[in-house]
């Protein structure tokens, strides 16, 4: 599972969605005190594996440019999936501890692997079997079915509100 930062409009639409990395470098007076993009705090990633050998079900679905990066035998490549885990794009959630309601955001993998478990139990929902190992599933269905996150070309910057304010 990788982590992406997303963004939506007004009316629910996906505007971007790239892979997640915080290059964190908040705005003090009114400018920037580092140079951009940051200091880099955290983010996800992927790759092609040294060890495992591809898959089936990656077999005529990954460019070998990615399968055979270090040349030879086609190897595993990853992540299979994405979703939002971008703390500053993720979830605001409410909560009250000890009689005071406060908000805050939350994000990281275990938010974008909790979303992906989610929409596997509804696409699992109403299926004589089970989905069970997903990956054969996934890499069988028709490419637009998916969107690429795709490195962005230029430096992103996001804005979020602030919770507490």
């Amino acid at each position: 599972m990788r982590g992406t930062s997303l963004a939506i409009g007004q009316a629910g639409e996906r505007q971007f969605e790239t892979g997640w990395g915080t290059a964190l470098n908040r705005v003090v007076a009114g400018a920037y005190p580092l140079p951009q993009p940051g200091t880099f705090t955290a983010g996800s990633g992927g790759g092609t594996s040294t060890l495992f050998a591809q898959p089936d079900y990656q077999r005529r679905k990954v460019p070998s440019a990615l399968s055979r990066r270090y040349g030879g035998t086609p190897m595993r490549v990853v992540p299979d999936v994405s979703a939002v885990a971008d703390p500053y794009t993720g979830f605001v959630m409410g909560q009250t501890v000890g009689g005071q309601f406060g908000l805050s955001t939350t994000g990281g993998t275990e938010l974008a692997c909790s979303l992906f478990a989610g929409m596997e139990a509804l696409a699992s929902t109403g299926r004589a079997t089970p989905i069970g190992f997903a990956n054969p599933l996934l890499y069988s269905l028709k490419a637009s079915s998916f969107h690429d996150i795709l490195p962005g070309r230029v430096p992103l910057g996001a804005a979020t509100p602030d919770p507490a304010a």
